[in-house]
């Protein structure tokens, strides 16, 4: 098993790994048993499916095949929708509306390149209805979801602009921009909480690695050949022949 993330080392990422492995068993077992003191089982949840997106990347980043982080990256998607889909008590979840875009961002491209069933794609595409429209993830899902209605808008332009080009850029001009885009993305990222996170001193298992899942995701939607920018930081190549392999 070879190391992806080169910030991390192995050790650190398998202390990390069986912190989060705790942390999912022991939200399963209240989810389980259903305790009476829990009131807010939405809160449950979002531990729950954070717990195991933080740790499918996690496992990425250490090394681990894309086959094992297929279950997981399943269960992360089935949580979060059921997190979604549970009313707001209030308006403090949507605070930070860069992460909460961004986060599904990352499992929407995760279920493509995993190839998630119909489903629960739909299912995903539904949560993207509640949290605003974008014709990033609109644009996205239309290629597995043929006929959604697209956006007419990107709700964050300053970092996802160069990435929606590529859709309507000529075949021989798209790696050229995915390129760019990945030269520059970790920058164009600084509104995410996670931004700087390996420098964490307080929150040994902050810093996950530094993946752009979204750039995987339209390599895979759009066959891009990915020769220019495969060795790149910050592409997970890895999913890329996952995706196209199977």
């Amino acid at each position: 098993m070879m190391k992806r993330e080169p910030l991390l080392n192995l050790e650190h990422l398998k202390s990390c790994c069986t912190e989060f492995e705790s942390e999912i068993n022991e939200n399963k077992e209240q989810i389980a048993t259903r305790p009476p003191e829990i009131k807010s089982w939405d809160t449950v949840y979002a531990f729950l499916y954070d717990a195991q997106l933080n740790y499918a990347i996690y496992k990425y980043s250490a090394g681990n095949s894309i086959t094992e982080l297929v279950p997981l990256v399943t269960e992360a998607t089935e949580n979060y929708i059921t997190y979604q889909n549970y009313p707001p008590e209030d308006d403090t979840s949507m605070k930070d509306l860069f992460l909460v875009y961004q986060e599904y961002l990352t499992i929407l491209s995760l279920n493509i390149l995993v190839k998630s069933g119909r489903g629960l794609m739909e299912k995903l595409a539904a949560v993207c209805d509640t949290l605003g429209s974008d014709k990033l993830t609109d644009r996205m899902i239309s290629y597995v979801i043929p006929g959604r209605k697209m956006s007419s808008k990107l709700l964050w332009p300053k970092s996802f602009e160069k990435l929606y080009a590529v859709f309507d850029a000529k075949s021989e001009q798209q790696p050229d921009i995915i390129a760019e885009y990945l030269s520059g993305w970790y920058k164009s990222m600084s509104k995410a909480p996670w931004y700087n996170s390996h420098k964490n001193t307080e929150n040994e298992c902050a810093f996950n690695g530094y993946w752009s899942f979204e750039v995987a995701a339209v390599v895979c939607l759009l066959n891009i050949d990915d020769t220019l920018f495969r060795d790149k930081l910050f592409y997970p190549k890895d999913f890329v022949d996952f995706n196209r392999n199977l």
